[in-house]
């Protein structure tokens, strides 16, 4: 094996092929159209505000803590696997190349969403404050300066403490964070400079208490497998990820839906149905996360038939999933067994399908009600999301 920075190299190749392989699926499926409909209709909300934001409103804290949250939240990216943790023992005092690169990279790849987080305030800063030119150069210096700090802090901390504090960790950095970025916005970014002091020299700190200490090597490849299966859970909901292992949690606030169920043969297919769409991470969650999303453009979309082309786009991507999940049989399970009928089981795919999606559509009634009130506007996104739905059903049921 050659140097450490050698593997190094030879992982991070595997992982960016590893991103490419599943993101050309995640931005070409529906993610695309809520994004195009959200970044639209929130632009939109968001230049009409601006218009008449009051000049006394709280830009600089609002967006100071929004940024310094971001900030705060720094998981290093080391590529490690469960066998580094024998391999890497006999050149742990080598191991300074590899986590350099390591640090390097996360500090590269987290500085997007920061940036992304301090454009979309830069016209409220403006319209509040005026603030243009060299503060606002400042500041993309400061955020710049801020985001390398936490990324190297928040590795010290977890080398240093074997994992343990990690959120206590980040409440002061947020902290110590967030008060410079602030009073930078406020047009003070001298201020706001010296005022990256505490900062820094909490980072020095850190690193001090680090050094001599032995790396938990356990702790960083767990950290590692948490951040790649959460990558690998959302990939899933776009395409299959063949070694991802489904998560199941029995949520028993839950029971209630499928507690009367009828002691009879027709019965079990449906019961199953409800039981595996409640219990499965991967179905449950993607129902909750579409009908977050259906709801906040609800909310926010201004004009009825714009959020009901977005609630109906999300319905679509909700019911062909669900349906697709719940009647697909990948391989051989005991209930196929039951002495029932492949239209029955059929039939209960459908009906609790139909089930989630009444839910969807009555909580998004709900949040069009507080945008249009009650009215056509409101009904015409709940009757989208049924129709939709429907619809939908019954051309998947036919393939």
């Amino acid at each position: 094996m050659g140097s450490l920075r050698d593997v190094w190299r030879s992982r991070f190749t595997h992982y960016t092929e590893e991103l490419q392989r599943y993101t050309k699926f995640i931005f070409t499926g529906h993610l695309a159209i809520v994004l195009v409909f959200l970044i639209g209709a929130g632009g939109y909300a968001y230049s009409g505000w601006l218009k008449t934001v009051a000049g006394d409103f709280p830009a600089a804290p609002l967006a100071g803590i929004i940024l310094a949250a971001i900030l705060a939240y720094a998981p290093p990216v080391t590529l490690l696997k469960e066998a580094d943790a024998v391999f890497f023992l006999p050149m742990e005092e080598k191991l300074g190349g590899y986590m350099q690169s390591a640090l390097k990279w996360t500090s590269v790849s987290g500085i997007l969403l920061p940036v992304i987080a301090f454009i979309v305030s830069i016209p409220l800063l403006n319209a509040v404050y005026g603030l243009k030119g060299i503060g606002l150069l400042a500041l993309v210096l400061g955020i710049a300066a801020l985001h390398i700090l936490n990324v190297r802090t928040e590795f010290a901390h977890r080398w240093a403490e074997q994992g343990e504090g990690a959120w206590g960790d980040r409440a002061i950095r947020f902290v110590l964070t967030a008060i410079p970025l602030i009073v930078a916005m406020y047009g003070k970014w001298w201020l706001g400079a010296a005022l990256l002091i505490p900062i820094v020299v909490y980072g020095v700190l850190k690193q001090r208490t680090s050094e001599g200490k032995p790396f938990p090597f356990l702790h960083f490849i767990e950290l590692e497998r948490g951040r790649m299966s959460r990558f690998y859970r959302f990939a899933n909901q776009f395409t299959d990820v063949p070694h991802l292992r489904g998560a199941v949690h029995r949520r028993a606030w839950l029971d209630w839906v499928y507690g009367n169920a009828a002691f009879e043969s027709h019965a079990a297919p449906r019961y199953l149905a409800m039981r595996t769409f409640i219990r499965s991470d991967d179905l449950f969650l993607l129902w909750v996360r579409l009908t977050a999303i259906s709801m906040v453009g609800a909310l926010f979309i201004p004009m009825p038939a714009v959020a009901a082309v977005f609630s109906g786009a999300l319905a679509f991507a909700t019911t062909y999933q669900l349906r697709d999940a719940l009647a697909s049989q990948h391989e051989f399970r005991m209930d196929r067994l039951y002495p029932v009928t492949e239209a029955v089981r059929a039939s209960a795919v459908r009906r609790t399908v139909r089930s989630a999606q009444a839910v969807q559509a009555v909580l998004v009634l709900i949040a069009a009600w507080f945008q249009y009130g009650m009215g056509a506007g409101m009904l015409l996104l709940a009757i989208a999301v049924l129709v939709i739905s429907e619809v939908t059903l019954r051309m998947s049921g036919k393939k």
